[in-house]
């Protein structure tokens, strides 16, 4: 179980970076129209997932019934740290999509923006000539 906690932190250390990295973007007009680092970002949180469920199928195996019952209180305590340290990732997870979307928000809002901006510009100068 000790194994499982530390790789549910190594999990959530990668995840704290990445995070780090996509809060550290500045979304310009320019760069909006590059959505690059989106795609990239979504490649990294699928992994994530992906390593996330892999733990969480050795984790489900240390959720078993079995032995006495001060065997199953000594796993009860081990069990319940190991729930506090899958929580951190989990949360991570959760926050490192809803950041993706709001990327991808402010992106779609400065392209729709751009676009209308050029519009304008176009029907002002149809109007001019």
């Amino acid at each position: 179980m000790e194994e499982l906690k530390n790789r549910y932190f190594s999990l959530n250390s990668a995840l704290n970076r990445d995070l780090g990295d996509l809060n550290g973007l500045k979304i310009s007009y320019l760069r909006s129209f590059k959505r690059k680092h989106i795609f990239t970002h979504r490649d990294k949180l699928k992994s994530h997932i992906s390593t996330f469920d892999e733990i969480d199928r050795e984790y489900r195996n240390c959720l078993s019934t079995n032995g006495a019952i001060n065997d199953l209180l000594l796993k009860n305590a081990k069990v319940s740290v190991l729930e506090k340290a899958r929580s951190l990732p989990s949360d991570t997870i959760s926050e490192y999509q809803r950041t993706i979307l709001n990327s991808e928000a402010c992106i779609n809002f400065n392209v729709t923006t751009a676009i209308a901006v050029i519009a304008l510009f176009l029907s002002f100068i149809g109007i001019v000539t």
